[in-house]
């Protein structure tokens, strides 16, 4: 939607408003989508889709806040579910030696279509990432397993 927006009441005021990190999540089940805010369920809407979904996040923030900065909104994105298929990927620009052309999930492995050196991962986005092992372009299969993983093309 555009313009003044939606609120969504079960997120006014309490711990919501403390300027903290908070935990979105999206459940879709092929015919509505709920959202939960910190486990807190707020709103569900019919979303009739299952195949080729692409994720986005809007939001806006106000006036209030230290020093007339406002409120502000980050998004993190470190926990999605792939269960199978593949999706269209586009490379963000300006294109680059080294990058991240593609993915598919394939007989429990994470299929990466990639250009470069080298494939580097990290269970934090922030961490120390280490060179995946037998990583060679265009094209390398990583193991799916529990926890964090990021990965990168350099």
């Amino acid at each position: 939607r555009t313009g003044n927006g939606v609120n969504i009441p079960a997120f006014d005021g309490g711990s919501f408003d403390n300027r903290m990190n908070h935990r979105m999540k999206m459940v879709l089940n092929g015919s509505t989508v709920k959202l939960f805010l910190d486990d807190v369920f707020g709103a569900e809407v019919d979303f009739p889709f299952s195949d080729n979904l692409s994720f986005g996040f809007g939001s806006y923030a106000d006036d209030v806040g230290p020093a007339g900065l406002g409120n502000q909104t980050k998004g993190f994105f470190d926990n999605a579910l792939i269960t199978g298929g593949s999706t269209p990927f586009t490379p963000m620009p300006p294109p680059s030696a080294s990058a991240i052309t593609g993915f598919s999930v394939q007989d429990g492995n994470l299929v990466i279509e990639w250009s470069g050196a080298s494939l580097l991962e990290s269970s934090a986005i922030d961490g120390e990432y280490t060179p995946i092992a037998d990583a060679t372009p265009p094209s390398t299969a990583v193991p799916i397993t529990d926890g964090n993983k990021f990965i990168i093309a350099r």
